[in-house]
């Protein structure tokens, strides 16, 4: 199963050159749509295509944040 940006926010969009940050959140309402049990996340893994170069994923709850995961260096071309 895979999970990311439900609306897919910058389909269609110029992300311009140079540095860049874009923010996208999914509420708690987007998972508890599909699951009314707990789930166990065993992987994560963070894709930009061939336009981005680092990315930060960040789980909040409660207003404190339980996990954050950094990829400092992203490559499309070095994907194993």
């Amino acid at each position: 199963m895979q999970l990311g940006d439900a609306f897919v926010g910058l389909d269609g969009t110029d992300v311009g050159t140079g540095l860049t940050e874009h923010q996208f959140s999914c509420p708690s309402g987007c998972s508890q749509t599909f699951f009314r049990e707990p789930v166990t996340v065993i992987r994560e893994v963070h894709h930009m295509h061939e336009t981005g170069t680092s990315a930060v994923f960040t789980v909040n709850r409660g207003g404190e944040v339980v996990h954050e995961a950094t990829t400092e260096y992203f490559d499309c071309k070095f994907i194993a």
